[in-house]
C-alpha cells in the first residue's frame, strides 16, 4: 500500500493500516483508537520528532473529494 492511501473494509468505510506511514512519511500509523459517524481517530508517530500523535480523519471531508 503507497504512503496516504486508505483502504476500504468490508463495511465500505475507509481506513489507515498499521504500520502505514503518511503523510510523505511524517507520521506512521500505530493503531486504531476508534470512530463514529463523523470521524475516525488512529495513534500515530511522529517519525522526525520520535513522539506519539493522535490523527482524526473527518469523514464528511473524506466523502467530499470537491473540498
Amino acid at each position: 500500500m503507497s504512503q496516504s492511501t486508505l483502504a476500504i473494509n468490508k463495511s465500505g468505510r475507509m481506513f489507515w493500516q498499521d504500520g502505514q506511514l503518511i503523510y510523505n512519511g511524517k507520521y506512521k500509523i500505530e493503531k486504531y483508537l476508534g470512530g463514529g459517524g463523523f470521524a475516525v481517530t488512529y495513534q500515530a508517530m511522529h517519525t522526525k520528532l520520535n513522539r506519539r500523535v493522535v490523527i482524526t480523519l473527518f469523514l464528511l471531508l473524506l466523502s467530499r473529494p470537491d473540498l
